[in-house]
């Protein structure tokens, strides 16, 4: 069993996540400056592969999501369909917890799949932005 204190607030959430991404884009920043390099014999081509994958993984996003605003203002409808969309898809991922731990509380995973979505979009931007900026957002 494992204690940690969790943020119980959306700002602390975010700030959470902040932390994080700017570690996340520092760590990226480290790596791509070695990893077209002989840092090994063998086997480089999938890590070359895996970073380039995870970079797209941001723009590709913004992308899908400005393209997920302008279909909804021109087909409204297109709202309870994509919500739909997103619910399974988190469901899908979701039952693999409900088989390895039977428990119930895999719901709240569906649940964090719209919070996430619709509320934590930001960060990753604003943390590549603000990646100078060395405060740990703990406190």
């Amino acid at each position: 069993m494992v204690y940690t204190l969790v943020p119980e607030t959306y700002a602390g959430v975010c700030r959470m996540y902040l932390r994080w991404e700017r570690g996340n884009v520092r760590e990226s920043c480290v790596q791509l400056g070695y990893l077209f390099t002989r840092y090994r014999a063998r086997y480089r081509l999938m890590p070359i592969l895996e970073f380039v994958l995870a970079q797209l993984e941001y723009p590709l996003t913004l992308l899908f999501f400005g393209a997920l605003a302008a279909s909804l203002a021109v087909y409204p409808s297109m709202l309870f369909k994509f919500l739909t969309a997103l619910g399974l898809a988190s469901l899908l991922n979701l039952l693999y917890y409900l088989w390895l731990e039977r428990d119930l509380d895999f719901i709240y995973g569906v649940i964090y799949s719209y919070y996430a979505f619709f509320l934590l979009q930001w960060i990753y931007p604003y943390a590549f932005v603000t990646v100078r900026d060395r405060r740990w957002l703990t406190r």
